[in-house]
């Protein structure tokens, strides 16, 4: 196959972050907003060809990420989480105290059907909320608490009772945040009020001793967790998936410090050990998001802080042992899922508009 990067068609849209069209739904969704809309999620379902927008309910202020299975879908942002049963038609209020944000990460579990699972560092838990009820009603599991060391990234929901999340700081910037914005990455910055995306240009505050990179690992639901990976000082985490729950990846990126650049870890023992069997050097380089097509067969995407914004997306047919690199001009991954052999990725492009790369 070969990768392909064009403009989405989303009416203007200044800010897309997730692309959903997994093996078990016959419809893909994109979350997102434009400056003068608001939040909008779109839905395509032919293959990405032509994109409509969704009704949305409850008009939420930003959505950040969105999750698919069977004919329902989630979709969280900076406050509020969203659900649809129909297949990505209509969108409503998700409840409970695991519905907040901000979460930056939405996802399906691959064994529970009407089960979702969303991560962040939210107002009510540091940790993950999760749905069994078609996303109708979330509950809050944190998994550490207020103001630590570690804060939740990116989730993955490979078994109903077995997840994972990854967690990750970075050292402070300079560049001060405007009001309604947040950092999403050390690279990029989501303005929630104007529903933009942009670059975040280095202009380092502390010490690269301000990393921090961790794994946690649930076996009973979210009662109690274990960290199975914990690394200061070197780099943090984004994304992280399970083909099951003992085969995962995690990647993640550092711009300065010992080993600037991004990196893929990988997991073939629940989490036991954990192997570096990526690494791409250099402060320009990052990595995003990561995901198995198969129990042999990763995708994982990113891009460089160069001019015009090559992105990266690595591809590994082994389990993660190895990768190969694809670079596809002025389309930085944020995001990347597979459906019947064809993959769907959303990039920033080097405009700061959203754009959508495929893999056929």
């Amino acid at each position: 196959g070969c990768l392909r990067s064009r403009t989405v068609a989303l009416h203007g849209c200044s800010l897309c972050m997730l692309v959903v069209a997994p093996p078990f739904t016959s419809f893909a969704v994109i979350a997102g907003g434009d400056s003068g809309t608001g939040a909008i999620m779109w839905r395509s379902t032919d293959q990405g060809a032509t994109w409509g927008e969704a009704n949305l309910d409850a008009k939420p202020l930003m959505l950040m990420a969105t999750g698919a299975s069977g004919k329902s879908a989630v979709a969280s942002g900076m406050f509020t989480v969203v659900h649809s049963t129909d297949s990505g038609v209509s969108f409503t209020k998700s409840t409970g105290t695991g519905a907040e944000g901000p979460c930056q990460s939405a996802s399906a579990f691959r064994d529970t059907a009407g089960a979702f699972g969303i991560t962040g560092e939210a107002l009510l838990f540091n940790g993950v909320g999760v749905s069994t009820n078609d996303g109708s009603t979330f509950t809050a599991s944190s998994i550490w608490g207020e103001n630590s060391t570690y804060a939740a990234r990116y989730g993955t929901f490979p078994t109903s009772t077995t997840w994972y999340v990854s967690a990750g700081s970075w050292p402070e910037n300079n560049n001060k945040l405007q009001t309604g914005e947040v950092e999403l990455t050390q690279r990029i910055r989501v303005h929630a009020l104007k529903r933009q995306v942009r670059f975040n240009n280095p202009n380092r505050a502390a010490a690269p001793e301000g990393y921090v990179a961790g794994i946690a690992k649930t076996t009973d639901g979210g009662k109690t967790w274990t960290t199975v990976f914990s690394k200061m000082g070197e780099f943090y985490f984004n994304g992280i998936d399970c083909w099951d729950e003992n085969n995962c990846a995690a990647v993640g990126e550092a711009d300065s410090g010992s080993a600037p650049g991004a990196r893929i870890y990988v997991t073939s023992d629940g989490g036991k050990t954990w192997t570096r069997t990526m690494f791409n050097a250099g402060a320009a380089n990052s990595i995003m998001a990561v995901t198995y097509i198969s129990a042999t067969e990763l995708w994982a995407s990113g891009g460089a802080m160069v001019t015009g914004i090559p992105g990266h997306f690595h591809h590994s047919t082994d389990g993660g042992k190895t990768w190969t690199m694809d670079v596809v001009p002025g389309a930085y991954g944020t995001s990347l899922s597979f459906n019947n052999g064809r993959g769907y990725a959303t990039v920033m492009t080097p405009e700061q508009v959203c754009g959508l790369a495929t893999y056929a």
